[in-house]
């Protein structure tokens, strides 16, 4: 089975982002974790929390939403980092074209998908994230953050 670590943010505003960001940054930083996947209903925050990831690995440039232009590419020293935004894809294969398929293929890439449930048959991610509102308070300002680290994933990745 597995061995997965499970994180659990509740009552979060988006100004805290950085806060959960720091407590991962080991992973984030880790040449191990390069595929994020971000889960949450449209205006959660999945593109703010990733423009934030994308500052702490050293991304100064405008970080653009991918939402019209599905993928956003960022370089930083000898790194790559795809923010890729599959809401609009229609075909659930369509991810397999050249510029999002190869993002996967290059051990210095860092991939960042929002809405990978729109896609078939995607790698594993080393490490999911999944946004909502929460239900108990009224504010929606106001997020839960659970975080899945995938230990196996995370491993597979050190051996290649």
């Amino acid at each position: 089975m597995p061995e997965k670590k499970k994180l659990f943010f509740e009552n979060i505003k988006e100004d805290q982002l950085e806060l959960i960001i720091n407590r991962l940054k080991t992973f984030i930083e880790s040449e191990n974790s390069r595929f994020f996947y971000f889960s949450g209903v449209i205006g959660v925050g999945k593109t703010s929390f990733i423009r934030m990831m994308l500052r702490t690995l050293g991304v100064t440039e405008t970080i653009k939403s991918p939402s019209f232009s599905m993928v956003e590419t960022y370089e930083v020293d000898d790194k790559s980092f795809f923010h890729i935004d599959l809401f609009r894809m229609q075909d659930p294969n369509s991810w397999k074209t050249d510029e999002i398929s190869a993002a996967f293929d290059d051990s210095k890439n860092y991939v960042f998908i929002e809405w990978p449930e729109k896609g078939n048959d995607l790698p594993a991610p080393d490490i999911k994230i999944n946004i909502r509102h929460n239900k108990k308070f009224h504010d929606p300002n106001v997020r839960d953050i659970a975080i899945e680290i995938n230990t196996i994933s995370t491993l597979r990745n050190n051996i290649k």
